[in-house]
């Protein structure tokens, strides 16, 4: 059946699909605005199945999101139902992987299991992208779902640092240890500042 939208609805659909395409290629550190994250209905216990009204900042990660079995959305319709049944198939396909699987054979059993994955979307598919993504809200601290119109870059400033009152030395071990290893066993992750 033909999507009929008129040019400025198209325009936008292609927005947020495109945002929910980069979103989703690697963990992202982003700030959200006013009511754009939901709080999970399984989480912490002072923000289950909260919209949250505040603002704050939240880690995108779909992957890790996925794997911890939390959603995209709440399944209260066709789409959301359709969406966790989905990923339910999605996450018993990758579990089932094992640590010296070749990628032919995992992606053979996620071919079996009739799924169809893609290393980057399908423009075709931009139209009728979900609107939001997984994310954990530092705020909240507790992972929901945020509507991707609501998220932005974080703008970061050396001006809090420069005025930091303390001797240079200080400062300096300060930064230094400001670097940390972000992914992966000891000694094997990128570090980063």
């Amino acid at each position: 059946i033909p999507l009929s939208v008129r040019d400025n609805e198209r325009l936008m659909l292609q927005q947020r699909g495109r945002a929910v395409a980069e979103l989703g290629v690697k963990p992202m550190y982003r700030s959200y605005a006013f009511g754009a994250f939901f709080a999970n209905l399984s989480g912490n216990s002072n923000a289950a199945g909260l919209h949250q009204a505040g603002s704050g900042r939240c880690m995108v990660d779909t992957e890790r999101g996925l794997m911890l079995g939390h959603s995209p959305g709440v399944a209260y319709d066709g789409p959301g139902v359709a969406i966790q049944s989905t990923l339910k198939v999605y996450r018993v396909a990758v579990r089932a992987s094992h640590g010296n699987e070749s990628e032919s054979a995992k992606n053979e059993r996620i071919k079996n299991a009739n799924l169809r994955l893609f290393k980057h979307m399908p423009t075709h598919f931009e139209l009728v992208a979900w609107p939001s993504v997984i994310a954990y809200s530092f705020t909240w601290k507790t992972w929901g779902h945020v509507l991707t119109s609501g998220l932005n870059e974080i703008q970061f400033s050396d001006e809090p640092w420069n005025q930091l009152v303390l001797p240079k030395r200080t400062k300096e071990l300060l930064f230094a240890s400001s670097l940390f290893n972000l992914s992966g066993a000891p000694g094997v992750g990128d570090l980063i500042k």
